[in-house]
């Protein structure tokens, strides 16, 4: 759900019952530091993940480097870097063999029950023109809504630029 805390989410999704039925614990009232707010936005927590990561990013490969500063970017909102050019062939076949093994990856899912992947494995380019796409759909919806007339009620249709309403739904509404 979306009121979910983090540490709530966290707590549900450790699998034991006893945790998933606790309530969650109230800091003690005499601390004041933190605000009793959710443990991952505390100073102390943020810093001990940004030195993980610092230990962790450079031990990964040289794609997994560049997926991870990707990302970053993305989620800080800026644009990615071009990627080199390739032959359109080699693009191709490599675009099929991708969608390829997302589909065994899927089916492999399907069968278990269980999605692993929130953009079910597609590839971020690909996640980002599904993103722009709903955001230019959801503004295209709202401005039809604008332009419509007839949401007036009783039947009003638009006619020469005027708003008519026809006799039998005045009589009706009458």
């Amino acid at each position: 759900p979306p009121g979910m805390s983090a540490s709530e989410r966290r707590r549900f999704m450790s699998g034991k019952v006893s945790e998933i039925r606790a309530k969650p614990v109230k800091p003690p009232a005499g601390r004041r530091g933190s605000g009793g707010g959710d443990p991952e936005e505390d100073a102390e927590f943020k810093k001990t993940l940004k030195e993980v990561l610092d230990f962790v990013v450079p031990n990964l490969g040289k794609r997994e480097q560049r997926q991870y500063e990707e990302q970053r970017v993305r989620a800080l909102g800026g644009t990615l870097e071009k990627r080199p050019k390739t032959p359109y062939a080699v693009l191709k076949k490599e675009r099929k063999r991708h969608e390829e093994k997302r589909q065994e990856k899927l089916q492999e899912e399907k069968l278990l029950g269980v999605s692993m992947s929130a953009s079910a494995h597609r590839q971020g380019y690909v996640v980002d023109k599904l993103l722009r796409k709903k955001k230019e759909e959801a503004k295209e919806k709202k401005r039809r809504r604008e332009d419509r007339v007839y949401d007036l009620g009783m039947g009003a249709r638009e006619k020469n630029g005027l708003a008519v309403i026809p006799q039998r739904n005045v009589k009706r509404f009458q």
